[in-house]
């Protein structure tokens, strides 16, 4: 088992100060970017409206179908 040879407060810096280490690539550097973060919120929030769009079509089929099924039976069975 490998210690955390980390100080703390490096760990601190990292973690709460929002210090990037120099060693770190350019595509780590990007994942802690605020646009980076900004465009991912904006795609799941599209995502998110694009599947309550779906849900509420299949609501609305569920319901017209249900009414079909009511419209069509014979009326004993109502």
């Amino acid at each position: 088992m490998h210690a955390l040879t980390a100080p703390s407060h490096d760990i601190r810096s990292y973690v709460l100060d929002d210090i990037v280490p120099d060693n770190w690539t350019a595509l780590q550097r990007s994942a802690r970017d605020a646009s980076t973060v900004a465009e991912f919120n904006t795609w799941i929030t599209d995502f998110k409206s694009v599947a309550q769009e779906i849900i509420d079509a299949k609501t609305t089929i569920n319901n017209v179908l249900a009414t079909l099924v009511l419209a069509i039976a014979h009326p004993s069975l109502v």
